[in-house]
């Protein structure tokens, strides 16, 4: 650049001296040195152009420069504030699934509280210089110590650093949880809030299990415990639906707190209810031997009525069918299908019967639709279909 600029002050002297000796020539001359004189004036042009582009271009360089040294600052600067904002939103995690427990269940898990106290502690003391910042700018000594593991801000370790234990903390505790739902599959049901709320809680007393029953055991909606003056208070008697249906387990379920295993516990409560559901279904079947409707049934769970229902009902069609004689089999049918025509007309009238409370009044309604649909089978086999029941004589 500074060869150049002397060789436009040279040429700038040329030009000057040029001048003053086409003012002392002929015509002639004057052509001659107005030639030379256009030729200067191209040269000094063309390295003014020249030096023009390299100055560009040295600038150029020294923006780039200082614009990549800018880049990096910002990426620094943008990757230490999405750690932190991820440090604390799994911090904000974890720390709500800690205070779900509030019986100590955590402290079963070997080190992870003690984690979870170590990172917590590190992203205080960073959160605790970040808030003294009011700019990016200004926070940017903070974001190179950090990045340099230097302690001049008393911060040992980086928010990647603190996201990375907690992250870890957060593996050991779905480790742990996922361990228990494999001893008992249906807590895959529940989060991972509910399962450690009902885990916690349910350690204590059944009582306390609250709200996520449902979701564990679908359509058990609470707990009946025995009463009786020797019992603890946490044994199991029976179980109810949302609608107000009891449902005996003919016995108690026994539960010792800080000793029974609540996946063990479950396991039984749920061999039992479906142990008095058979019970029920094939007491059922026994009370609706004749296919008459009885008032018993309104007193019953819905889904054993429902489905003794449709036990004795395939039963008595089979016995129909059995028989060799085509009109035998077939006036069975119909006497069946007019037991069925009876069952709906009695429920029809109990319907029109206001002072039935919501429940009988729910399986009332499910019943006749059964019994509706018993009419309209046997119908279709009797009626539509004669020639298939002689083939299936």
């Amino acid at each position: 650049e500074m060869a150049i600029e002397e060789a436009i002050e040279s040429l700038q002297d040329r030009w000057a001296l040029q001048k003053v000796v086409t003012a002392k020539h002929t015509d002639v001359e004057e052509v001659v040195l107005a030639a030379e004189m256009a030729d200067v004036a191209s040269n000094i042009q063309a390295f003014e152009t020249e030096l023009t582009l390299l100055l560009r271009k040295r600038f150029g360089e020294v923006f780039r420069e200082q614009g990549f040294q800018l880049q990096e600052t910002f990426e620094q600067a943008v990757e230490f504030i999405e750690s932190m904002l991820a440090a604390q939103s799994l911090w904000l995690t974890l720390f709500g699934l800690i205070q779900y427990d509030s019986t100590g269940l955590l402290d079963m898990l070997p080190g992870f509280k003690q984690a979870f106290a170590s990172a917590d502690a590190s992203l205080r003391r960073v959160l605790s210089k970040v808030v003294s910042y009011d700019t990016v700018k200004e926070m940017m000594p903070l974001i190179s110590d950090t990045r340099t593991r230097q302690v001049h801000f008393t911060v040992s370790k980086t928010p990647q650093d603190i996201l990375d234990d907690l992250e870890g903390c957060k593996k050991l505790l779905s480790t742990w949880l996922d361990q228990r739902r494999s001893f008992y599959p249906r807590f895959y049901l529940l989060s991972d809030e509910e399962l450690i709320k009902v885990l916690s809680q349910g350690m204590q007393s059944p009582r306390r299990l609250g709200k996520c029953l449902p979701r564990i055991l679908h359509g058990v909606h609470a707990l009946e415990f025995a009463t009786a003056v020797h019992s603890t208070g946490n044994e199991v008697t029976a179980v109810s639906s949302k609608l107000g249906e009891h449902l005996s387990l003919g016995g108690q379920i026994k539960f010792r707190v800080r000793e029974t295993s609540l996946e063990t516990w479950f396991q039984e409560l749920e061999a039992r209810i479906s142990q008095a559901l058979k019970v029920g279904v094939m007491d059922g079947v026994r009370k609706m031997s004749t296919n008459r409707l009885a008032h018993w049934a309104v007193e019953q769970c819905l889904q054993i009525v429902l489905l003794s229902f449709r036990v004795q009902w395939t039963g008595l069609v089979e016995r129909a069918l059995d028989v060799v004689d085509y009109g035998e089999s077939l006036k069975a049918l119909q006497e069946l299908e007019a037991s069925n025509l009876d069952n709906v007309a009695k429920v029809a009238q109990y319907l029109r019967n206001m002072r039935l409370d919501p429940l009988k009044r729910t399986k009332y309604s499910i019943i006749a639709a059964y019994e509706s649909w018993g009419v309209d089978s046997i119908r279709y086999l009797s009626n539509n279909n004669a020639r298939w029941i002689k083939v299936v004589i």
